[in-house]
């Protein structure tokens, strides 16, 4: 599909809206947040397609913060590599997609997350290392939650990413602000982590993660270390009062009002 056709019709947050309304129960709110980043990604940035999903030389997209799968199932069934017919089937009884990632359910997912947060680095770090013995040279995109950085995995995989310069690896930090029940700032202090991943030796950009062309153009940068991109984003973003930009939307099922109102307004953008 032409994706000036996806872009215009908003047919990634379409497809997330649709799959959440119609789903037993779903993290609609952590999928949003992180809608544009997947959509750049998957149309603009990463060299992923239906040909070459399961070829060892392939570019990576770990979505570490796993609850946010749905922006991920979207983006794989908008680029052919899974069928309409199975993403219809997203966290319904019998249905091959469970609401956390599974690297087991169908091509294009590269681990299983979710359930247990923290591990998406250092899967990818294990992947960076793989390639190189193999001499393979591809890029891998890691894309965390700003709540999972409480997870003493990350720093421990940062730091040895750093330690061994895999540049081939991009960090991007979806920066809602908000995780399971409360605002991240309430938890932990996250106000200074431009400058605590540049004293780390990483490569910091911070970008608007609602806005697919800046993703796509500053990930697309080159360097010699490995990079973070900080994403500010708004949990739900799209949603209706009150879940825009609140802890609610993290397990928000939505009513048919609800629903047609977020269409709505995507459709007045």
């Amino acid at each position: 599909m032409n994706y000036n056709i996806i872009k215009s019709k908003h047919l990634v947050r379409k497809a997330i809206l649709t799959a959440a309304y119609k789903a037993v129960e779903t993290h609609v709110g952590s999928a949003l947040s992180c809608a544009e980043i997947m959509e750049a990604l998957y149309f603009k940035v990463a060299k992923i397609d239906k040909d070459n999903s399961q070829s060892d030389s392939r570019e990576r997209i770990i979505l570490s913060k796993g609850h946010g799968a749905l922006a991920q199932y979207a983006c794989l069934m908008l680029k052919g590599i899974i069928s309409k017919e199975v993403f219809d089937t997203y966290d319904l009884d019998g249905g091959l997609l469970p609401a956390h990632l599974d690297h087991n359910a169908i091509n294009g997912i590269e681990a299983s997350t979710g359930m247990s947060l923290g591990h998406g680095i250092g899967l990818a770090e294990g992947f960076a290392l793989a390639n190189r013995l193999k001499n393979i040279k591809a890029r891998i995109f890691v894309i965390i939650g700003d709540g999972e950085l409480q997870e003493g995995s990350i720093w421990e995989a940062l730091n040895s990413i750093e330690a061994l310069n895999l540049n081939e690896i991009t960090i991007i930090l979806d920066k809602n602000g908000m995780q399971a029940s409360a605002e991240t700032k309430e938890i932990v202090d996250i106000s200074n982590l431009n400058n605590v991943f540049k004293q780390m030796g990483f490569s910091v950009e911070i970008v608007n993660g609602h806005d697919v062309d800046a993703i796509a153009k500053t990930l697309n940068w080159t360097s010699d270390k490995p990079r973070f991109i900080i994403a500010n984003t708004i949990k739900g973003h799209g949603l209706p009062k009150p879940f825009v930009n609140s802890v609610k939307s993290h397990y928000v099922k939505l009513t048919a009002e609800q629903y047609q109102d977020a269409l709505k307004a995507m459709e007045g953008k």
